[in-house]
């Protein structure tokens, strides 16, 4: 009769050997180039505009996104919370 320490060695070694531990490279959900799909990096400053809080769709009533901002705000992209003043906290995801 085989050991059961055996048993799980064995198993063991073909679970690692079919890429189940230890294998990052199945893609998963990280972006990759394909002909369908291009990756572009968000990286830098975004210039952007925060719109009142009790007003969320002020800015597209008004159409600032066709107009020059003028009262914008640099925000690197990977930037968690910033605090905008004194008065209001902003969370980027």
């Amino acid at each position: 009769m085989t050991p059961p320490w055996l048993l799980l060695a064995v198993l063991a070694l073909v679970w690692l050997r079919a890429g189940v531990l230890g294998d990052t490279s199945w893609g998963g959900l990280y972006p990759r180039e394909s002909p369908s799909r291009e990756v572009r990096s968000l990286d830098g400053l975004w210039n952007f505009r925060l719109a009142p809080l009790l007003d969320p769709d002020k800015g597209f009533r008004e159409h600032w996104y066709s107009q020059p901002l003028s009262l914008v705000s640099g925000l690197p992209r990977d930037t968690v919370l910033l605090k905008l003043s004194d008065n209001a906290l902003v969370r980027f995801v």
